[in-house]
């Protein structure tokens, strides 16, 4: 679907204006995108030049569509927010999709109050319960967070749960460790993915140096692989935790993981939440530290009907992964689909 039929589906706005502007806004992202692609190949300092334009066109764009859309003595964010708040959620199969994954969360919401353990909402999961107070209408997964010592935990209950079940994958393309929270039942498909992260008391303005270092040296590691632990890998990018050589794999990131929580800092001077080296990349880092203010003490956000815990500081979480999540959104058609979506005929 176009960019044109997308906001005529969403916007209550008629009128000549109104439509003139939607074509005209197609029409010069287009241009600008076929600039950008007569520029691929004429170097980096072209083409960073032709995105600086890019940028610069989609943002006076948006105030354009922004300044139509505001009503008379509304606040431009309460237009935002109504402009969020009337879209439509997503049908067919992706809607199936979202309604089984948000049982899911359920369960595990059940499971973690039930045992004591902390988790929030994270990503765009965090983005969909402050924004639309449930799904993202084209998101397909859902993210949580949770302290490495509850995650821990939570592997110990679940090793005695007959419902439910823990998986690992382990992805060479971004090197990283894939754990998600899951039936029982390998026929359901449902999922929540869990980012572990660590809680640790470093010197101030240290935290992301310290981060850098324990990433680099486990990236290091996982590349230098040794045969035939390496092609195993090389074959499976995304190789289950039950293949060969995959213990391998799950020993160094364990391995990396106790010796960056071990670490002993004895002029530490403030405690930070950080994302788990075994779920962040290098090019994400800006983005993986907080202190534990911004964070804790947990709160409360609904989402699709039911409410779950979320950082203290939504607003600071959400800005550091998405920057201004109240612009004009960018991935309905671009989104990373997570699951093979198959419409069946319940719900």
């Amino acid at each position: 679907m176009g960019l044109k039929a997308q906001l005529r589906r969403w916007l209550p706005l008629t009128g000549k204006a109104t439509e003139n502007y939607l074509l005209d806004l197609q029409a010069r992202l287009i241009r600008l995108e076929e600039a950008m692609d007569r520029v691929e190949h004429t170097g980096t300092e072209n083409l960073q030049r032709t995105n600086n334009v890019f940028v610069a066109k989609v943002a006076q764009d948006e105030m354009r569509f922004w300044s139509l859309y505001t009503r008379e003595g509304e606040t431009l964010f309460d237009a935002k927010r109504r402009f969020f708040a009337g879209l439509p959620e997503a049908t067919g199969a992706l809607r199936q999709a979202q309604v089984s994954h948000a049982r899911l969360l359920a369960q595990f919401a059940d499971v973690c109050e039930q045992n004591g353990l902390r988790y929030w909402l994270a990503y765009g999961t965090l983005l969909g319960a402050v924004r639309h107070q449930g799904f993202i209408p084209w998101d397909d997964d859902l993210d949580v967070q949770m302290p490495r010592q509850d995650f821990e935990e939570l592997e110990s209950i679940l090793a005695e749960d007959p419902g439910h079940r823990l998986t690992r994958v382990f992805d060479r393309w971004v090197l990283c460790r894939q754990i998600r929270f899951r039936w029982s039942d390998p026929a359901d498909h449902s999922f929540v993915d869990i980012f572990p992260v660590d809680i640790l008391r470093l010197p101030t303005g240290a935290a992301l140096d310290f981060y850098v270092q324990r990433r680099t040296s486990l990236e290091e590691e996982l590349r230098a692989l040794p045969s035939p632990t390496r092609q195993v890998w090389e074959a499976e990018p995304y190789l289950d935790s039950a293949s060969e050589g995959a213990d391998i794999i799950e020993a160094i990131f364990t391995r990396h993981i106790r010796e960056a929580i071990a670490t002993d800092f004895p002029d530490a001077t403030s405690e930070y939440v950080m994302y788990g080296i075994d779920n962040q990349r290098l090019q994400r880092l800006t983005n993986s530290v907080h202190r534990c203010e911004a964070v804790f003490p947990l709160g409360m956000a609904p989402f699709e009907g039911s409410a779950y815990t979320v950082p203290a500081d939504t607003d600071l979480n959400l800005r550091k992964s998405y920057g201004d999540y109240w612009s004009l959104p960018t991935d309905m058609t671009t989104h990373w689909k997570h699951v093979e979506l198959v419409e069946t005929d319940g719900d």
